[in-house]
């Protein structure tokens, strides 16, 4: 395994944005009337960030290269649907629509602190893959949760406190896999922090317009060559989805500046697997369907690949983190339950997901037959289909989904 994350502190002090201020351009942008927006901000004067002392963010891996089926049954689609959020509308004035039962059994975890959605196979040896393709989700940010850390060497944690993230996994001799996409900080070519004016997501959405640099004389400009004459003013970090892979303890992400250090977009469809190729190895493969972007990583871990039982997991999350003594730390790590926020992951779709053997043979879809895991959070022992609004289920293994977290 490469060492953790070190390449994110070379970087130097970022600018962030207040809460209260944040609040104030994001009333404006949405245009939202005049009282409305006096509101949030008297609430946000009163109470100041909305995410109180919580703060933090988290992520997952990367992949390999060799031996990705790029096929897609003929019964999915890899055109994304307009998702839930443009709907009826559910109960209550709600406006994310409630969707449908869930066809998956529920099976209790002991993990809490997150917004997750798992399902998971149950252990097979002859289990070597999960594969899948998937539409990525649409991202609404709260930025009354954001961090921006007083200590330089802490500038890479800057950013929103909910962390959306879709990703696959397993575990094998009792060793935790997980290799995937996160919202994570978008980062020039050259290692340069950039930041967007795309204020609802807090993404340029791919957009070079939209996404801007500080210059060595302090000037700041779009990617597109774009003088911005008001600087930083009205700008937050620019975030989008980066591969990340976490194992034995160890997270990763690719390199800053090199090759390897691709984003996604909302609404684009990827191809990807993670695939137990030899004794102790793993390999991570992140393609963009339809386009050009590519990813892959081989990891070494311990337990996997040598014919022992492996089960495989796909999960679509809102990681939440807080701040202890300046520092940001994931609710998971501090043993407390999800927070309030009024973040939300939309139109998260899988198409299919299949499990894998040798050859790359499809052993079974990961469909209803299979568990979802529950969190361990109180919320979610009452609500978890008010917070998880499920659509398109069916027997390829495919799932659209809405994260809707509770907003306290």
């Amino acid at each position: 395994m490469t060492s953790r994350e070190t390449t994110r502190r070379q970087l130097g002090v970022v600018a962030g944005i207040a809460p209260c201020d944040a609040y104030r351009v994001r009333a404006r942008v949405m245009l939202l009337v005049v009282f409305a927006a006096v509101a949030a901000m008297s609430a946000c004067s009163a109470d100041g960030a909305s995410g109180g002392a919580d703060a933090t963010g988290a992520g997952p891996a990367s992949g390999g290269s060799g031996g990705i089926d790029m096929t897609i049954s003929s019964s999915s689609s890899t055109t994304a649907s307009t998702g839930g959020t443009g709907g009826a509308g559910g109960a209550g004035g709600d406006p994310y629509p409630l969707g449908e039962p869930d066809c998956h059994p529920h099976e209790a975890s002991s993990v809490r602190g997150a917004y997750f959605r798992k399902v998971a196979a149950e252990p097979r040896a002859d289990a070597l893959a999960i594969h899948f393709v998937a539409t990525l989700p649409r991202v609404e940010i709260d930025l009354g949760r954001w961090f921006t850390p007083s200590q330089p060497g802490l500038a890479w944690q800057t950013g929103p406190l909910d962390r959306p993230s879709f990703y696959v996994g397993g575990r094998a001799s009792g060793v935790e896999v997980d290799a995937g996409l996160t919202w994570d900080r978008v980062y020039h070519v050259d290692g340069r922090p950039t930041f967007t004016d795309t204020l609802a997501s807090g993404s340029d959405e791919g957009q070079p317009a939209h996404r801007f640099v500080v210059e060595a004389n302090g000037n700041v400009v779009s990617v597109a060559g774009q003088l911005r004459p008001e600087g930083l003013r009205g700008l937050v970090e620019n975030f989008a989805f980066r591969p990340f892979w976490r194992a034995e303890g160890e997270w990763n992400n690719p390199p800053v500046g090199s090759p390897q250090n691709v984003y996604f977009y909302t609404g684009e469809t990827i191809r990807a697997q993670i695939k137990s190729s030899a004794p102790q190895t793993l390999e991570l493969v992140i393609n963009q369907d339809g386009g050009d972007k590519t990813f892959s990583v081989e990891m070494t871990v311990s337990g996997w690949g040598v014919g022992a039982a492996q089960s495989f997991k796909r999960v679509t999350s809102i990681d939440q983190f807080t701040v202890i003594d300046g520092v940001r730390v994931g609710l998971e790590t501090a043993g407390l339950d999800v927070l309030p926020t009024q973040t939300r992951l939309l139109d998260a779709h899988f198409h299919e997901v299949t499990i894998r053997g040798a050859a790359s043979a499809v052993l079974f879809p990961l469909d209803c037959d299979r568990p979802a895991v529950i969190g361990a959070d109180a919320l979610f022992q009452t609500s978890y289909d008010q917070v998880f609004r499920l659509f398109d289920q069916d027997a390829s293994g495919a799932e659209r989904i809405d994260i809707v977290p509770s907003e306290g």
